[in-house]
């Protein structure tokens, strides 16, 4: 099917535009800290020594795996989050949900 009709004319198709841009980013990590199974306790504290171990190593860029937010991995991704915009906010340069991931937390030390 090279070919378009309309109205007895024949057209060659036209291709669709290409997208550019729209797949996931795949990053790679220096890291990653995986919190299934954790209480909330247990991954914030194992992820403020996850981030000592980092900054005494010079890695900069850190996976955290907390889940999707549901059930009973939803209360671990929101102090997870809470705890990286607030005590420990002054040593991410950035952070942002893995692209293809909402489970997961892509952050970039200082």
């Amino acid at each position: 099917d090279k070919y378009q009709v309309d109205d007895k004319k024949t057209y060659p198709k036209k291709k669709p535009p290409e997208r550019r841009g729209s797949g996931p980013i795949e990053i790679r990590v220096d890291r990653e800290l995986d919190l299934h199974e954790m209480t909330v306790d247990e991954a914030i504290a194992n992820l403020e020594i996850t981030l000592e171990e980092m900054n005494s190593t010079h890695s900069k860029i850190l996976r955290i795996i907390h889940g999707g937010g549901f059930g009973k991995y939803g209360p671990v991704k929101k102090y997870i989050d809470r705890h990286l915009n607030g005590p420990l906010r002054s040593k991410i340069s950035s952070k942002r949900k893995e692209g293809h991931n909402s489970g997961a937390t892509i952050i970039f030390l200082k």
